[in-house]
């Protein structure tokens, strides 16, 4: 029953689009469509394909051309040479401790030495991203709250300046604010860098 129900409703569809215009460039027209938008779809991939093989080609030029030009001797020996400069700024002390201890002191000694006035230093040591791609490096943070004098202040920072200049453990200023009056006060995080126990060479 459900068999012929079925096919009778083939054969009056059947029918009905023969026998409708309407019907037939409705169906035509739907049919154009989608053939239409899988052709736009298409055409979107090959461009698409078509451009990242351009991109993935124009590298490998340029890699090719670094290749033949590229004086890679002398860039080892700029490489190596700037390592070495990297690594004269870290604090190798023998411990995490004896490191912090002596960025805190050395901080402490080049704040005195400029004529400002300490109240409060602390160092210690801090997990940060940077610890997971450097393994052998921990980053050492010292908070330090001192009077702002101007000029002692600017003697101060040539003094940071000159360290890393001069190729010694060395720290940065990693934030500065200067509060309060009649006498400003200033409160700054440093940040130094301590090679870790055993990975010193």
């Amino acid at each position: 029953m459900n068999g012929a129900r079925l096919q009778a409703m083939f054969a009056d569809a059947r029918e009905q689009f023969q026998q409708s215009r309407v019907l037939r460039l409705g169906v035509f027209a739907l049919a154009f469509i989608v053939w239409l938008y899988c052709i736009l779809v298409l055409r979107e991939a090959a461009i698409a394909k078509r451009d990242a093989w351009f991109a993935v080609e124009s590298r490998i030029v340029r890699a090719k051309a670094l290749a033949a030009s590229g004086d890679w001797a002398a860039r080892s020996l700029e490489a190596k040479s700037a390592l070495t400069d990297y690594e004269t700024l870290l604090w190798k002390d023998g411990s995490i401790g004896l490191s912090q201890a002596a960025a805190q002191e050395n901080a402490s000694r080049s704040l005195a030495a400029a004529g400002l006035a300490v109240r409060q230093i602390r160092a210690s040591g801090v997990d940060s991203p940077a610890s997971a791609e450097l393994p052998d490096i921990l980053p050492i943070r010292i908070q330090v709250n001192f009077d702002f004098r101007q000029p002692a202040f600017q003697n101060w920072l040539a003094a940071i300046t000159r360290e890393r200049t001069e190729k010694r453990p060395a720290f940065v200023i990693d934030s500065l604010t200067v509060r309060g009056a009649p006498v400003p006060v200033v409160d700054a995080v440093l940040v130094a860098y301590a090679v870790k126990p055993g990975a010193a060479k």
